[in-house]
């Protein structure tokens, strides 16, 4: 069997991981998904039993999502798919839910081997050192940044809440593979956010050129997204769209997906907007 301390620099008990675990999967968030909850338990479970060298896209497939013994990871994406959710749930809990708790379970990108640490000592550490980086890019490469406020929750629940955080959070990492973007952190330009800075004052801090200012609002089952573009130095609203999306208990992470990808897709198209004289995609740093 293998020990707690083999599985990350911060050694917990067994028993203190699958109490931590149960807490997971009894979130909402979870609850509402049999195969989170099922690909969650199942790579925690065999970690702990010794079993790591087995989570590979086949044994999960046909483990967790029922596939048949034929199946073939190299053509059916479905274990990286449901892994990118399963990150996303993840980080979703421990904004909310378990922003306080010690210990931290995480599934690192391109492995399927949970990682259990100790989630203050991991978390701030990486969140400063993607600041630190993100920084360094635009003071070489002189590229726009834009700072993403909060979104505004018009609908105040839980699940609400988390979605609007997991959307800013999903369009950061749609616009890094832009050229010539610089990404701040998220949760860095959050904390800026909840100390109730005046609005140029965030913009100066970061030296943003505009702000990504939205709301969302949920109403027999559906959901409301409304992001608009505002330039930081004239307070001028310089583009706008309304989102509309049809809720189900499973598509959450879905829309968050689809929302974006279609607002960095429109960032290549405003370049023109924006007066560049190439096509060059805005900077982004999300609050």
């Amino acid at each position: 069997m293998i020990s707690a301390s083999t599985l990350s620099p911060h050694p917990f008990s067994r028993k203190a991981i699958e109490q931590q675990l149960d807490r997971i999967l009894n979130d909402p968030l979870f609850a509402e998904s049999k195969i989170l909850k099922r690909f969650l338990g199942f790579i925690v479970n065999e970690t702990l039993e010794g079993n790591s060298n087995r989570l590979k896209e086949y044994t999960i497939a046909v483990n967790v999502l029922d596939k048949p013994r034929d199946f073939k990871p190299q053509e059916n994406g479905i274990v990286r798919i449901h892994a990118g959710r399963l990150r996303r749930a993840l980080s979703h809990f421990y904004q909310e839910t378990g922003a306080e708790d010690e210990i931290q379970i995480s599934i690192p990108k391109g492995k399927y081997v949970p990682f259990i640490s100790d989630r203050k000592d991991n978390y701030y550490n990486l969140d400063r050192k993607q600041s630190e980086s993100n920084n360094k890019k635009l003071v070489a490469n002189d590229t726009m940044v834009v700072a993403v406020m909060p979104f505004l929750c018009l609908s105040n629940t839980p699940t609400m809440n988390s979605f609007a955080d997991g959307l800013c959070f999903r369009l950061t990492e749609a616009l890094m593979p832009l050229n010539e973007v610089s990404v701040i952190s998220y949760q860095a330009m959050r904390s800026l956010a909840q100390k109730n800075i005046d609005f140029k004052e965030i913009a100066s801090t970061v030296n943003a050129n505009y702000i990504i200012a939205g709301s969302t609002e949920y109403l027999k089952n559906n959901i409301r997204v409304y992001i608009q573009i505002v330039d930081a130095n004239t307070c001028m609203q310089q583009w706008s769209k309304l989102y509309e999306r049809k809720l189900t208990p499973s598509n959450l992470f879905n829309i968050e997906d689809e929302i974006s990808a279609l607002v960095s897709e429109e960032f290549k198209e405003l370049t023109h907007f924006f007066g560049q004289e190439n096509i060059k995609p805005l900077g982004l740093a999300v609050i």
